[in-house]
């Protein structure tokens, strides 16, 4: 049997050796290289916690919160205006005085007036619960005869004028037909023009006499009804008189004239209260920017529109346009995040406050963009910050809290996993992660990376 030839065990180990170390160089040269050698080719982060947000970006205008139109309760003379349009007011500013010694003058005649018609009102309630006695008494009856004889002389007039109606209408028909028959004569060539137009101009004149007496007798059909009524009146007056508040009407007329005394209680009351509406000046009621004043010194002004118009500059807001496809997003209480254009390191933070109901086009759109406006209010306002600005609006409309967050960009994918790549141990390690919410610019780490590893900001240059 021949003998098989034994291979040296020395360079079987040593060729082995040196396919391990090769294959380790090589795995480093893939996977893991000094951080010397890779702080040279690439940046690197700290993997931390942070919030992970979506945003809606874009440029918004700066707005008054607020805007305060003063107006006057009444008309008064303005003495003098201390501000100008475009001028910066505090609260608790002197605005504009005037004078109100005219108008306080003119309150207090009518107050007067007002209290002395009160105290007539008042006199005349109380003479109307007491009876009537001596002369007050005979007047009254008086006044119920005078009435009646009123009545009876008119009831006379108007028999007397119905009488003689009745004569000028026999008169006036017997005239039209004279003039009738004269017509046919004159037309006949039997009677004379004069005599003709004699006999239309007697027809007329009674056809006249006719309306006349039919005025007459309306009157006094009308003086009838008045002298009626004045006889009511006095009758109830007398009643009233001898036995007050004893029947309705005089319970009524009481009542009438408690409402008469309440009705110039009430006349004195406003016009103490438009006493007090007068003002000798007007006063900031906010801090802002004047935009508008109505009114000159020197003349009145008046309650029809606003004196003075301010904006509220303490509480400005944001005007922001959310287009259609991300108007769905929008919640009121939402945050943003607002910059002002040429300071980027200067930040305002705001809440969305209002969303309208309804979309329109977009102001100053070539392609007829449909927008939505929002409202955003400015938490930390300040004077830096002026009504008009244009500024940079980021409004988050998702957002995860105090999760691992990275760059976006700093996670490498081949088909569907994930990686990033980590520096442990001064080497380069290619690490498996799961990851969550996705944001705008940061994405949520699940698995794979704790906090505090640093990763490469550039994956695709190891992957490429």
């Amino acid at each position: 049997m021949e003998k098989k030839k034994r291979i040296p065990l020395k360079p079987v180990i040593i060729l082995i050796l040196v396919l391990v170390l090769a294959l380790v160089v090589s795995v480093f040269v893939v996977q893991g290289r000094t951080t010397d050698d890779l702080m040279g080719e690439h940046q690197f982060m700290i993997a931390e916690h942070g919030n992970v947000t979506q945003v809606i970006a874009g440029e918004a205008k700066v707005k008054a919160s607020d805007t305060v139109h003063i107006f006057l309760d009444l008309p008064q003379k303005v003495d003098r205006i201390y501000v100008e349009e475009g001028e910066r007011v505090t609260e608790g500013q002197i605005l504009i005085e005037y004078d109100i010694t005219q108008n306080a003058d003119k309150y207090a005649r009518q107050l007067a007036e007002a209290q002395y018609s009160l105290s007539s009102a008042n006199l005349t309630l109380s003479s109307i619960s007491q009876p009537a006695t001596g002369n007050d008494l005979l007047q009254y009856e008086s006044a119920v005869l005078t009435a009646q004889k009123s009545i009876t002389d008119t009831i006379g007039e108007i028999e007397s004028l119905e009488s003689q109606l009745t004569q000028q209408r026999l008169r006036a028909r017997n005239l039209r037909n004279t003039a009738n028959t004269y017509r046919d004569d004159y037309r006949d060539d039997l009677l004379s023009e004069d005599d003709y137009e004699s006999a239309r101009t007697n027809s007329w004149v009674a056809e006249a006499g006719i309306e006349d007496l039919e005025a007459q007798l309306e009157t006094a059909k009308l003086a009838l009804e008045t002298r009626e009524r004045q006889l009511k009146i006095a009758e109830n007056r007398l009643s009233n008189a001898q036995n007050p508040l004893s029947n309705d009407s005089t319970a009524l007329n009481y009542q009438i004239q408690k409402n008469v005394a309440a009705i110039n209680t009430l006349s004195v009351t406003n016009i103490q209260s438009e006493m007090n509406k007068l003002i000798e000046e007007t006063i900031c009621p906010i801090s802002g920017n004047v935009t508008a004043i109505n009114c000159v010194e020197g003349e009145m002004a008046g309650t029809g529109s606003a004196i003075i118009t301010i904006n509220n500059t303490q509480g400005s807001i944001v005007r922001f346009e959310v287009n259609e496809f991300d108007a769905p997003k929008v919640r009121v209480g939402q945050k943003a995040l607002i910059r002002m254009a040429g300071m980027a390191d200067r930040e305002y933070y705001g809440t969305v406050i209002k969303i309208a109901s309804e979309a329109v086009a977009k102001d100053y759109s070539d392609d007829n963009e449909i927008v939505v406006p929002i409202e955003i209010s400015i938490n930390n306002c300040d004077d830096d910050l002026r009504i008009g600005y244009t500024v940079d609006v980021e409004l988050i409309v998702e957002e995860t809290s105090d999760v691992l967050s990275i760059p976006i960009s700093t996670v490498a994918i081949r088909g569907d996993a994930k990686y990033v790549y980590v520096i442990q141990d001064n080497e380069l390690i290619e690490r498996e992660v799961k990851t969550g919410f996705y944001g705008d610019k940061t994405v949520e780490i699940k698995e794979g990376l704790a906090e505090g590893e640093k990763i490469i900001l550039t994956p695709y240059k190891l992957t490429d």
